[in-house]
């Protein structure tokens, strides 16, 4: 698996309530190329690049995308884009994408592998 979502977030506002402020990302990627893309793609096309953080063990690395929410977005439907060594890979939750909506603004990974 080169590629995994950890965790995904809507982050309420404090000032508005039942608005989110903000999305947050944690995304572990195989390091397998110095030059690389990680990105947050959602459903109507628009992308949010992910910024490296740190190495993760040997293999991985660890990488995070945070972007503003527009007060109108109630419900995000997204997959994760690495691109590398002229291959992009996805994790998009087998298929069906991810969603994180007002009833489950946060998503966690069930079970990450941290060996190569």
């Amino acid at each position: 698996m080169l590629v995994k979502l950890l965790e995904a977030k809507a982050v309420p506002d404090t000032s508005l309530w039942g608005r989110w402020n903000h999305a947050r990302f944690i995304i572990a990627v195989g390091n397998i190329h110095f030059e690389k893309e990680v990105a947050i793609h959602l459903d109507d096309g628009r992308e949010y690049p992910a910024r490296y953080v740190e190495p993760l063990n040997g293999y991985y690395e660890l990488w995070e995308c945070t972007f503003p929410l527009e007060q109108r977005e109630l419900c995000l439907k997204f997959a994760v884009r690495y691109q590398v060594d002229g291959q992009t890979h996805w994790d998009n939750n087998y298929g069906w994408d991810y969603v994180i909506d007002r009833d489950q603004p946060q998503l966690l990974a069930r079970v990450f592998p941290l060996a190569a």
